[in-house]
């Protein structure tokens, strides 16, 4: 707490120098210099002993120099001042140059991790080269076999083409088949006849002429037969 200083009146002695103590108010109306009692020894200026007297300092003056004294100086200041330079110097400590000061572990740690990287890289690679030729091979493998089914294809075709000529031969070969019996049968009944009737001419005639008439006679009969063959079945020029 503050305590208002008392005045005293009284002159006090400094050296030379007489000081005589007064209120503020009446220091700043008679305070003043008069350079005639200024004496200066080389460039320093010296006071006089009959200089105008000197105000004593005040209360405002008291507390304007105690409050900025405890502000410039107080102890959290210099408490403050003194953790920033600690942190300063710990964040310093905590994060020292890379070049010259690497963590060890952190070193093998990035040097482990670019290894793998590169192994996982090679191993990459090393399949992608696998499955390019995996998948060389299976394109030239469908290539073989589209070839081996467009071939197969083809005779198949060929087949079919072949199999409807050899069902249309056998339709045609199975109707002469029919044609050759009925014609037959026709052979035999006329053979009968043509005996009856040779068997007659040739009491009036010798037994060459005999045998001729029976050749000639059978002779015609089988060209009938394969001229009325001919003409029903109408034989087409590839056989069908």
């Amino acid at each position: 707490m503050y305590c208002p200083p008392t005045h005293n009146m009284s002159p006090f002695y400094v050296g030379d120098l007489t000081l005589d103590p007064v209120d503020g108010d009446s220091a700043q109306r008679h305070a003043h210099w008069d350079d005639s009692t200024v004496h200066l020894i080389g460039d320093l200026p010296l006071l006089s002993p009959v200089s105008p007297p000197i105000r004593a300092p005040g209360a405002e003056d008291i507390l304007f120099s105690s409050s900025s004294s405890t502000s410039t100086s107080s102890p959290q200041m210099s408490g403050l001042r003194v953790r920033d330079s600690q942190s300063a110097s710990a964040e310093a400590d905590d994060h020292p140059d890379d070049e010259c000061m690497v963590n060890p572990k952190n070193k093998n740690r990035r040097t482990q991790n670019r290894q793998a990287q590169r192994r996982f890289r090679e191993r990459k690679e090393q399949q992608k080269t696998a499955l390019v030729t995996r998948l060389e091979d299976l394109q030239h493998k469908h290539d073989e076999l589209a070839t081996l089914l467009t071939t197969f294809r083809t005779k198949n075709h060929t087949l079919e083409t072949e199999q409807t000529r050899l069902t249309r031969e056998v339709d045609v070969l199975r109707k002469w088949r029919r044609k050759l019996l009925s014609l037959m049968s026709d052979l035999v009944r006329q053979d009968e006849m043509a005996n009856d009737q040779l068997t007659t001419i040739a009491k009036s005639c010798s037994d060459t002429c005999w045998r001729r008439g029976i050749e000639y006679s059978r002779l015609l009969i089988t060209m009938q037969t394969l001229l009325s063959l001919f003409e029903e079945l109408q034989i087409s020029p590839d056989g069908g």
